[in-house]
């Protein structure tokens, strides 16, 4: 079973912070969230429109949405740490379109990481938002409050197919963002859907669309399913899924996004529980946090807020979810 820490590090060699990085690992910088808080309304109100008239099989314009999408990307090189912290926190309800700009979110974040190009990273954002266009035609599946049978899932598996050619009929879809859609599911290995492919008939950005859909739907709720907290989803990915996905795309995975993400909650050595305050990428499993509760589970009079890199007495023992009486 490989660790996350293979990943993270080379032996020897450590770990350069890309841009993306030292955004994360710097200072907080207070600045106003109306930006980020708008654009992602945006990009949920525009996502939903698009799936209503795909639902209703009306012909798709998606230049709005491309427009979002170039937005998402200039965004997150200024505000970045905002939309991924709005990407991961829980309590979101299911639905098709938030599903997609999460994934947009993750996709670009991490693109940022990899050093792809503006261009391209446009592209992997639309791809995002319309990933999952096609479950718009099977939402009794999509919404089941049960687990789906054999049959069930042979037919949640033509997403990828009827969203490809929606899209084909899209006015402002190139062919690398329908194909990316069409093979988001392919695995590597040969394990995915719906053609099987592996190894290089998979492209980069298809797998890198692909694994964060994976993660994104582990850090969410579904109708028949609770969430993983985040670091037991990036742990499941890297472990369970490694075969999956490219080595260098699960690193860069790792590097941009925290395991323990802002607002997320923890358990310390200590046996005392808290919040996080600010994540770093630099340094992973060592977060700012703000201490809320003794070893006994009280609450703390006065919170006190660390660096747990000042306090190696106070690592983290595990993530743990909200306490019902936070």
């Amino acid at each position: 079973m490989v660790r996350i820490s293979e990943l993270l590090h080379t032996p020897g060699v450590p770990v350069p912070l890309s841009p993306a990085s030292r955004i994360l690992a710097s200072p907080e910088i207070p600045s106003p969230p109306a930006k980020s808080a708008e654009l992602y309304t945006d990009l949920l109100n525009a996502c939903e429109r698009a799936l209503r008239a795909a639902e209703a099989n009306e012909l798709l314009d998606v230049r709005e949405l491309a427009d979002f999408a170039s937005q998402l990307v200039r965004c997150a090189g200024e505000d970045g740490d905002r939309l991924l912290t709005k990407s991961v926190e829980p309590g979101h309800a299911f639905s098709i379109a938030r599903h997609g700009v999460h994934v947009a979110i993750l996709t670009v974040h991490v693109g940022q990481e990899l050093q792809l190009s503006s261009q391209r990273l446009e592209e992997l954002a639309l791809a995002g938002l319309l990933n999952d266009i096609g479950m718009v035609f099977m939402r009794p599946l999509v919404e089941a409050s049960h687990v789906l049978g054999a049959s069930q899932l042979i037919r949640i598996r033509e997403h990828p197919w009827l969203a490809h050619k929606v899209l084909g009929r899209c006015k402002g879809v190139s062919p690398a963002v329908r194909d990316c859609v069409l093979q988001e599911h392919e695995r590597i290995d040969g394990s995915g859907y719906p053609r099987r492919l592996s190894g290089a008939r998979v492209s980069e950005d298809a797998q890198l669309l692909g694994m964060l859909d994976l993660y994104e739907a582990l850090t969410h709720d579904r109708p028949h399913r609770r969430s993983l907290v985040p670091a037991d989803a990036m742990r499941t990915v890297v472990e369970e899924h490694r075969s999956a996905f490219r080595d260098d795309l699960l690193r860069g995975l790792l590097r941009s996004v925290p395991l323990f993400p802002a607002q997320s909650w923890v358990e310390l050595a200590t046996g005392e529980t808290g919040q996080v305050v600010r994540a770093s990428a630099s340094a992973q499993l060592l977060p700012r946090v703000k201490i809320l509760k003794d070893a006994s589970g009280s609450a703390l009079a006065e919170p006190i807020e660390i660096d747990l890199v000042d306090d190696p007495s106070r690592s983290i023992a595990r993530a743990v979810r909200e306490p019902a009486d936070s």
